[in-house]
């Protein structure tokens, strides 16, 4: 898998609101319903949070990954939210959260899943490249600096 940009819109980049883990969750689960990627957003948010008492998916310096699978759909969904600010997210190195991405995965494809994850976490610990991300002006630039760094791979 070369892109996460097919599973990504402009839509699904946003600049959080809330002030802490589960609040901001349920933002990126609400956008991934109402994206018609998911039936139902409580649904969404509650196995998300199942997957983080199983393991917090703040991998740390700033990023979160929460992730699940979903055997309603049959492609990926990905979502980006950012807070200047930072949540608390229990993340490995204890610090707060400022990037989150979320990763909805078909329930029946496992490695393209884990090459996904894996990408998107190695791409996020080059510090400039998180860096450009969180000094965007929008999100929508956001999303511009992703397809641009991809078309340049």
């Amino acid at each position: 898998m070369k892109s996460i940009l097919p599973f990504l819109t402009k839509e699904r980049v946003i600049d959080l609101k809330g002030q802490n883990k589960s609040d901001c969750l349920y933002e990126l689960a609400k956008i991934a319903v109402n994206e018609a990627i998911h039936e139902d957003v409580e649904t969404l948010y509650d196995e998300l949070m199942d997957r983080e008492r199983l393991m917090s998916t703040g991998i740390g310096i700033g990023i979160a990954v929460p992730h699940t699978r979903c055997p309603e759909t049959d492609t990926f969904t990905v979502a980006i939210g950012r807070t200047a600010e930072g949540v608390r997210y229990d993340s490995v190195d204890g610090q707060p959260v400022h990037l989150m991405i979320l990763i909805i995965a078909p329930g029946n494809d496992r490695r393209e899943y884990l090459q996904l994850l894996a990408k998107v976490v190695m791409r996020l610990k080059d510090r400039e490249f998180f860096q450009k991300l969180m000094d965007a002006p929008t999100p929508a630039d956001v999303y511009d600096i992703i397809a641009k760094d991809e078309d340049a791979e």
